[in-house]
């Protein structure tokens, strides 16, 4: 079923549950309100005869003649009867308006009409007995026909203000269904135009509805997502080939000249070719690395580690390749204690070695290198800081992607294939931990590892 006809449905249902429930409340209400109405008439209508009766038995010292039942009996509205007897049950008169002309009567020992409702009051006056009054209707209330026109008008409006509503429900209800259906369309259309790898899919318009508003903003960031991503499975697949293509060109080259006499078979030569070789072994275990990471497959050997006196060491491992270059190291350690903390040694010994070689790599002759160990209330923090040739802001967003480097034509002069920032952030977050760049200067590169413990307060 369509999401408009679905959406037509429901809010159909709905508003014909608020109609009814409207319409079978207004009229409970209103029936309520009339039979209060009816018992209130009928209380009145019982005081004025009794009223006018014990007058009459006062006036006349307990008589009463024909005379004042014809008084009696102009009072008396249609469908009424009076009946008074004795205290023995015995009947004295009677008048009743059945008819149009009405009848009345003296007499003794008839008893009450059947099919009529009476109500029965004791006639008194200061302890003397008169007798006692019986006024009896035909139906409960005996309704004059302008109290049953207005009853029956009132709830024929009711009922017409109902059937109207549930028109106009309908009509809404229409309206709504499409109105709402519409951007709904729109994300489908635009999803499939993402699926089939089709252009022109961004949704631009608005609904002034928040949640679609949203949902609008969801699917226009996914098909962006998904095209950066294809974009950037291209360039892998242009990396990937490069990288391999590269050294095999070198290798293929060097034997087929050694091959055809132009060179000769040398240490020197065997061992560019042992390079290369060793480039594509390298890369090949590099984008091992990657698919477990990407996979989440990578299994850490959790060893609880001095922190400090671990980076302490790997940083000396570096030295020699520090001092070639005139480089100058700075190692803070601002615990003001021993911090243990579980690590995988070895996964976490390439995450140091790959910022302290970057650093070394990227660094000219006679610069500082800064490594500051610290921590905040939840995390330990590590800090890699070089005065070289910086990153550029533009490089800050892509500096962790697969094969990114920031100066592609670099990749012959300083080695490696771009994946060792990829590796680095995969193997950090698998413990729970975050890195960053910061560039404060184009000529300033700090990456920040992030290492949440939860015994630091």
């Amino acid at each position: 079923m369509k999401i408009g006809k679905k959406i037509f449905i429901y809010f159909s249902l709905l508003a014909l549950i608020l109609i009814i429930l409207f319409f079978t409340t207004s009229r409970y209400v209103f029936n309520q309100s009339f039979e209060r109405y009816k018992i209130n008439s009928v209380e009145n209508e019982d005081k004025e005869y009794i009223n006018l009766v014990e007058d009459i038995y006062i006036q006349n010292n307990g008589a009463i003649n024909n005379e004042d039942l014809k008084l009696i009996q102009n009072s008396l509205k249609d469908r009424v009867e009076l009946k008074f007897t004795d205290g023995d049950g015995n009947l004295l008169w009677e008048i009743n308006m059945r008819s149009s002309g009405g009848t009345m009567g003296m007499g003794h020992g008839r008893g009450q009409s059947e099919n009529i409702s009476y109500t029965t009051y004791d006639i008194r006056d200061n302890g003397d007995f008169y007798g006692i009054l019986n006024i009896g209707r035909f139906g409960r209330y005996n309704l004059s026909q302008e109290d049953l026109d207005f009853q029956e008008s009132l709830n024929n409006g009711i009922l017409i203000i109902t059937l109207i509503s549930i028109v106009i429900t309908l009509l809404i209800s229409i309206f709504f269904s499409k109105e709402l259906s519409k951007p709904i369309h729109k994300i489908k259309d635009s999803a499939e135009k993402i699926r089939d790898g089709k252009g022109n899919w961004e949704i631009k318009e608005k609904t002034n509805t928040y949640e679609l508003d949203e949902l609008l903003k969801t699917v226009n960031s996914l098909g962006k997502t998904l095209e950066a991503q294809e974009n950037l499975r291209l360039r892998l697949t242009s990396d990937v080939s490069h990288e391999l293509r590269t050294p095999l060109n070198i290798m293929q080259n060097q034997i087929e000249a050694m091959q055809d006499g132009i060179i000769e078979i040398s240490e020197d030569r065997l061992e560019e070719i042992r390079q290369e070789i060793l480039r594509l072994s390298n890369l090949s275990k590099d984008l091992e690395k990657l698919t477990d990471i990407s996979n989440y497959d990578l299994k850490l050997n959790l060893t609880d580690t001095n922190i400090g006196e671990f980076i302490k060491k790997e940083l000396n491992s570096f030295k020699n390749s520090y001092n070639k270059k005139d480089i100058q190291i700075e190692y803070k350690n601002l615990l003001n204690r021993d911090v243990t903390i579980p690590i995988d040694r070895g996964k976490f010994k390439q995450v140091l070695l790959n910022l302290f070689s970057n650093a070394e790599k990227y660094s000219d002759k006679n610069v500082h290198i800064k490594v500051v160990l610290e921590k905040d209330p939840k995390n330990i923090i590590i800090r890699v800081i070089d005065r070289g040739i910086g990153i550029p802001e533009s490089s800050k967003d892509y500096i962790f992607e697969r094969f990114y480097r920031e100066e592609m034509s670099r990749n012959r002069k300083t080695g490696g294939a771009g994946l060792g920032l990829s590796i680095v952030k995969g193997i950090v977050e698998a413990h729970n931990g975050k890195i960053y760049l910061n560039t404060s200067n184009v000529e300033e590169t700090e990456f920040t590892i992030k290492l949440p413990v939860s015994d630091l307060l």
